[in-house]
């Protein structure tokens, strides 16, 4: 469920899981340094982590991430038609996300 651009994920990675990561291995501090990777819903998952934390996540690698993304989605109850691009209320939604 967390990976349809969960704000709640991006701040776990932001403000939890990279200061662990940092405690125990030797990784750098400067955001240009830290790369996020993902695919499919996890590389619509990294795109949004790095547009939410660019203080902390600097690249991000979305191999065939979801961009066609609407946050009016629901990727677990609703109908399949839902998903056609016709049908989307907000159509690229999160091209507009980078362009803000």
């Amino acid at each position: 469920r967390e990976l349809g651009c969960s704000k709640e994920l991006a701040e776990f990675l932001h403000s939890e899981l990279l200061p662990w990561v940092r405690s125990k291995y030797a990784v750098s501090r400067d955001a240009a340094k830290v790369t996020i990777a993902g695919s499919s819903r996890a590389g619509l998952m990294a795109l949004c982590a790095g547009l939410a934390h660019p203080e902390s996540i600097g690249k991000v690698i979305s191999q065939s991430g979801i961009v066609w993304y609407d946050p009016s989605m629901n990727f677990f109850q609703d109908e399949p038609a839902k998903f056609k691009t016709d049908l989307r209320e907000q159509p690229n939604w999160l091209a507009r996300q980078f362009l803000n």
